[in-house]
């Protein structure tokens, strides 16, 4: 039987602050022109045009499913009515966790951004929202330690601290499944069963819920996207999962805890940003930069207030205009 785990739903001020203007401000997004990972161009959609509501008579996007990914759950490439579009089935929750979606008259669910360029499942393994569970987890306080990839070329999600993992029910998760494995055959190997139960159980209780809803992605179709639930874990006593010890050599993602400083976080989302386009580097370099002058002045010694507004910031980014695609 899956074990439901309970987090706390909060926000810090700073964290509003920093997170609300952003999001408010995502209406309609706009994609590259070639699809993720193809030579495919996606149609133009002009920005005024982007929502279904908006009549677009000559709109006729090309349509693309890729191959299903090894080891991963797939839909079908054609929905043949099969599927319970804005229902939980029992095995795969269909529910957007922004708003209820329309079906157009094929029987496809239509992304509730509106047109993107491009038709059919694309690259991801869902029709309709794919819902991705995403984990920040930090450790101690003097200093404070976030679990972030080491790998110096790896411009992924991990590089910023951010772990993720798609899942077919996310109410089941509050972090990715293979991340929360490794923690329990790392924690077995020092600890009894028992023991790595209530430190597991002590996490979930206090970690907390930072984000839920779409995120800009590039792997996004007409009908099919992205939506995310982040969690973030704050471990200052280390008391739970901060007791995981982790080798960057001995795991496939890099992964390994790494103190978290102002500049060397700038200089992993400005490596990261540098493949953004203008507007969207703008965008970050603003924001963060602001941030990283304002900490630079104010004497903080809440630092694991600190590491929850920098990851607050990384959040907003990542949720309101830097796709997660483009990052790997």
């Amino acid at each position: 039987m899956v074990r439901r785990y309970e987090c706390t739903t909060a926000f810090t001020i700073s964290q509003l602050c920093a997170v609300l203007p952003l999001i408010a401000q995502v209406d309609a997004v706009i994609y590259r022109s070639l699809y993720y990972n193809t030579q495919i161009e996606r149609s133009y959609v002009p920005e005024n045009s982007a929502q279904w509501k908006v009549p677009l008579p000559d709109y006729d996007p090309p349509f693309y499913n890729s191959d299903c990914l090894f080891g991963q759950s797939c839909d079908p490439d054609d929905v043949n009515g099969t599927i319970l579009f804005n229902e939980n089935d029992g095995h795969v929750e269909r529910k957007s966790s922004v708003k209820r979606y329309k079906i157009d008259a094929n029987g496809y669910p239509l992304n509730p951004k509106g047109r993107t360029g491009i038709r059919g499942r694309g690259s991801l393994p869902k029709w309709g929202p794919n819902h991705q569970i995403v984990a920040i987890f930090t450790r101690g306080s003097k200093p404070v330690e976030y679990l972030a990839s080491s790998e110096y070329q790896n411009d992924t999600l991990e590089y910023v601290g951010m772990i993720a993992e798609f899942v077919d029910m996310p109410s089941l998760h509050k972090a990715p499944p293979k991340i929360l494995q490794k923690f329990r055959d790392n924690l077995l190997m020092h600890y009894s069963q028992g023991t790595v139960q209530d430190l597991f159980e002590r996490a979930f209780r206090t970690c907390i819920k930072v984000y839920k809803g779409f995120v800009t992605d590039e792997r996004n179709t007409d009908n099919a996207w992205v939506e995310s639930t982040i969690y973030e874990f704050i471990d200052s006593e280390m008391t739970n999962f901060g007791l995981v010890e982790i080798d960057a050599f001995d795991n496939d993602m890099k992964l390994n805890w790494t103190v978290l400083h102002v500049d060397s976080m700038t200089a992993r989302l400005i490596k990261i940003a540098s493949r953004a386009d203008m507007n969207l580097k703008e965008r970050i370099y603003n924001n963060w930069f602001r941030f990283a002058w304002l900490f630079k002045k104010i004497h903080m010694k809440d630092k694991v207030k600190f590491a929850s507004t920098v990851f607050a910031i990384v959040i907003s980014i990542v949720a309101t205009g830097f796709s997660i695609a483009s990052l790997g």
